[in-house]
């Protein structure tokens, strides 16, 4: 698009400059600079419980693009007529799953000190997040969680006979459990013991400790059904409790 300019003698066309509306209603300006070469990346860690637990995956995502607009974070932006707020879930939690161990992955227009990020966001927060901390990253770092462990309590079923059960599966090559996709109801088996590391029962509580690889995961509900616990009935029982991600540093030193 061009714009005519007819003041002065000097009578010419020239681009029209190119605007992008950001989150708050204000036009940003490109003016020719490479974006994506300015974008800075922060790992921000929160804790989810209560009631809040309970939005689902893309809820949660609105949640923090919300909160970055209020707090007057200078995010980037997404290209296109719709830009959004550049940020990410790289592990999303289960409807109901409390945790003390999520991430959010958000690009910003220029570096900020972590502890005013923290403050900003957690101003913001409802009731039941909370910020814990923010880390600089590396820009094309995607932050995969490699470990997780998770904690059920209380635990719906005899400790003895639970870790007698534990004890088998964990001495097992090959666990099989049948996973069905909702939205066809196909169904098909799955071997789940590569990803299970350590069953642990104590007392009333059960922890879950599993790999996260390319090839797959398991999931908690999953666990417990192959200990003979009836799945359904424990999601609202389990925790994260930690995540072992693998992180790039920033370079020092950008070329």
């Amino acid at each position: 698009m061009r714009k005519l300019i007819t003041d002065g003698p000097g009578a010419r066309s020239e681009p029209a400059e190119k605007n992008k509306r950001d989150g708050s209603g204000n036009d940003r300006r490109l003016d020719g600079v490479n974006e994506a070469a300015t974008r800075h990346r922060y790992a921000v860690d929160f804790a989810v419980d209560g009631d809040i637990r309970f939005i689902a995956h893309n809820d949660m995502v609105r949640l923090f693009a919300r909160a970055c607009v209020r707090a007057e974070i200078p995010v980037s932006y997404s290209a296109g007529f719709n830009p959004r707020v550049r940020l990410s879930l790289p592990c999303p939690r289960p409807v109901g799953q409390a945790s003390d161990v999520e991430r959010v992955l958000i690009d910003f227009r220029e570096t900020i000190e972590t502890d005013a990020v923290v403050a900003r966001l957690q101003a913001q927060m409802p009731a039941g997040i909370t910020i814990q901390r923010a880390t600089a990253l590396a820009r094309s770092d995607s932050s995969p969680p490699e470990w997780m462990l998770y904690r059920i309590h209380p635990v719906p079923a005899d400790a003895e006979a639970l870790e007698r059960r534990a004890a088998l599966l964990l001495d097992s090559d090959v666990v099989e459990i049948t996973r069905v996709r909702h939205r066809d109801q196909k169904s098909r088996v799955v071997n789940i013991r590569p990803y299970i590391d350590t069953i642990r029962v104590a007392g009333r509580e059960l922890f879950v400790a599993m790999f996260i690889t390319h090839s797959g995961s398991a999931t908690p509900s999953e666990v417990c059904r192959a200990l003979g616990m009836e799945a359904d009935a424990i999601n609202h029982l389990v925790r994260r409790v930690e995540i072992r991600w693998h992180e790039k540093l920033p370079n020092p030193n950008p070329t």
